[in-house]
């Protein structure tokens, strides 16, 4: 029976692969993670340990700047209370990043992967039409909006991961099955996925894999030209994704035409008044909650009058918090890209995949706002951030170990 120490760890490690499954799920095994975290002790050491995190000081601000926003600069919003919940999302990526040892860590890499594997494979029986309809798949039987669309970019990330985790395997075996998996899992998000932002994050993740990795040799060019030859074949494939991405340059020629848009192209509204709404009070925003009790005002007539959130979180923040919103932001997500690329190429890479999804996705989509989206984020930054803090240790320890013996050696020769 494992020991109440041990606990965090097991629910840990299984949490990546939930975020397949329905979101009730992912939540149950959070709230028995943290419940776990807390009564396995050490909160002092724990404490000590989120102070170090690279995030810590200007999450802090952030949160007092919200506070502060919503009970001055919100009276009568009706929104204030309930929208400054979604504003200490990163309190997760703090609490995720500490309190379980690094192979925990690791297992939990290892079952993102898992869990994207045993997605794709439920798209493809979905398709094939032998999936049963239980609820435990709802979300591959029908677009569920934020779920589905998660689903993807998940997969999309867990894809470029493995694609990552390819150029680092100890023998031509390992090389092949994590290209396999890589190829399957990014196929199936193009092909069966209802999501534009995963399809994009297929491409572009992998580009950024291949940047950050390639190297002249023959290893390095032989897994370039097998992702080549897997990128034609996506391509070729014409799957939903790609007929998701020809609407977003309709909605750019929207745009450069002077529309508004309407239908998959209605972003473009959130863009306008949004826009209009951040240059009216550029500094402090409108407060807490200030985009809902605006924004139905200035879409009257619009499809999207009555939505809850402008789909981009960059606009979210620039008119509820201002500019000091958005830089805060900007500061939060800098701190966690410099740290990926202080990191080795091997973790570091990992690292700066996970953050580079989050920075895109959040110009299209509720990725902050809405925690279907934010806390598995927050979850898989922790996992990447571990991953290359581990290596960044281990490296420090070689060369202390190198540098002892370096003075051992010396002291023998002046003997």
């Amino acid at each position: 029976m494992p020991s109440r120490e041990q606990l965090p760890g097991i629910f840990f490690a299984i949490l990546p692969i939930t975020l397949f499954f329905p979101i009730g799920i992912t939540y149950t095994v959070i709230v028995l993670y943290f419940i776990a975290w807390f009564a396995a002790g050490s909160l002092g050491a724990k404490w000590s340990a989120i102070r170090c995190h690279p995030t810590y000081t200007v999450s802090l601000i952030l949160f007092t700047a919200v506070l502060l926003s919503a009970i001055f600069l919100s009276p009568g919003n009706d929104y204030r209370w309930h929208g400054m919940i979604h504003y200490f999302v990163f309190a997760f990526l703090l609490l995720f990043s500490v309190g379980c040892e690094n192979a925990v860590y690791r297992r939990a890499k290892s079952a993102l992967f898992l869990g994207a594997l045993y997605a794709g494979f439920i798209f493809c029986v979905e398709k094939a039409g032998l999936l049963p309809d239980w609820t435990i798949f709802s979300y591959y039987h029908q677009y569920a909006g934020n779920k589905s669309i998660s689903i993807g970019i998940f997969m999309a990330i867990a894809g470029a991961w493995m694609l990552n985790e390819a150029f680092d395997a100890v023998d031509r075996r390992s090389m092949l099955l994590y290209l396999v998996a890589y190829a399957f899992t990014e196929w199936v998000v193009v092909q069966f996925a209802v999501t534009r932002t995963g399809t994009l994050m297929v491409y572009l993740l992998s580009a950024l894999v291949i940047l950050r990795r390639l190297k002249f040799n023959r290893r390095s060019l032989a897994t370039v030209a097998m992702v080549s030859v897997v990128m034609v074949g996506i391509v070729a494939s014409n799957g939903v994704g790609h007929r998701r991405l020809q609407e977003v340059g309709s909605a750019i020629t929207a745009l450069q035409e002077g529309s508004l848009g309407a239908g998959e192209s209605n972003r473009l509204q959130f863009l306008r008044i949004t826009g209009a709404m951040i240059a009216e009070r550029p500094v402090i925003g409108f407060g807490i909650g200030g985009w809902r009790q605006e924004y139905p005002v200035r879409a009257q007539g619009l499809e999207t009058a009555f939505m809850s959130t402008p789909h981009n979180d960059y606009l979210l923040y620039g008119s509820e918090l201002g500019t000091i919103g958005l830089m805060l932001l900007v500061w939060i997500f800098g701190a966690l890209v410099r740290e990926s690329l202080r990191a080795s190429s091997t973790k570091g890479t990992a690292f700066l995949v996970v953050m580079v999804a989050l920075i895109v996705s959040s110009m299209f989509n509720a990725m902050l706002r809405d925690w279907r989206f934010g806390v598995p984020l927050m979850l898989l930054i922790a996992i990447a951030y571990r991953d290359s803090q581990e290596v960044s240790s281990n490296s420090h320890v070689k060369l202390s170990a190198s540098a002892s013996s370096i003075d051992i050696e010396s002291g023998e020769m002046s003997k």
